[in-house]
């Protein structure tokens, strides 16, 4: 099988990946995509241009927190996004003949 896939993540870029399997007679098999991420977690200072109750800095939701949770998917130098790709099969469930 072949595929090609285009993305666009501030940009468009392309990507072409061949990839071969073997399904034998019963069985059914696929592949998918799984991307890199960079977990971060913390929390986010606002600096106020003027005193919001009596403070020009502010952390939500609180400063040492982990309560911001954020997944940025990890990109190639080409804008690609990096990932592994997996190949899988498996039994197809046998019907009885009619």
């Amino acid at each position: 099988m072949s595929q090609t896939e285009r993305r666009e993540v501030g940009r468009t870029a392309g990507a072409t990946t061949t990839f071969s399997g073997s399904i034998e007679e019963g069985e059914a098999g696929g592949y998918w995509f799984a991307p890199y991420r960079r977990k971060s977690q913390g929390w986010i200072e606002v600096h106020y241009g003027k005193r919001k109750h009596g403070h020009y800095f502010w952390h939500y939701p609180g400063k040492g927190s982990t309560g911001v949770r954020i997944n940025t998917p990890v990109m190639n130098s080409d804008g690609t996004v990096k990932g592994k790709w997996y190949w899988a099969n498996w039994k197809m469930p046998t019907r009885p003949l009619s």
